[in-house]
């Protein structure tokens, strides 16, 4: 397989969570220049979108969440969907499960 064919391997699922995250963060294909950070909408239906960020192996990300005290958010890695996790927001702080 070649660079293209893992990509459409991994990304190129219409109708899939990871479709729009993915067409936000590689928007010219493989080898294209990477989109960071992206707002995804709330497509396909039950997928309730939001802020979507590409890290890096052994990097960190310091975000700020601005959703409720008691809000539980969701999280995935978009490139390997089975990586899951859950944030529930406290009062100036978070709990982050993974």
């Amino acid at each position: 397989m070649n660079v293209t064919q893992v990509f459409e391997c991994l990304f190129d699922f219409p109708g899939t969570v990871c479709a729009p995250i993915s067409d936000a963060h590689f928007p010219h294909g493989p080898g294209g220049t990477v989109v960071p950070v992206a707002n995804i909408v709330g497509e396909p239906s039950g997928f309730q979108g939001g802020n979507s960020f590409v890290i890096a192996h052994g990097q960190t990300l310091e975000i700020v969440i601005t959703a409720t005290a008691g809000t539980t958010l969701h999280y995935m890695c978009a490139i390997h969907p089975w990586m899951q996790g859950t944030i529930t927001v406290g009062n100036g702080h978070s709990e982050s499960e993974d």
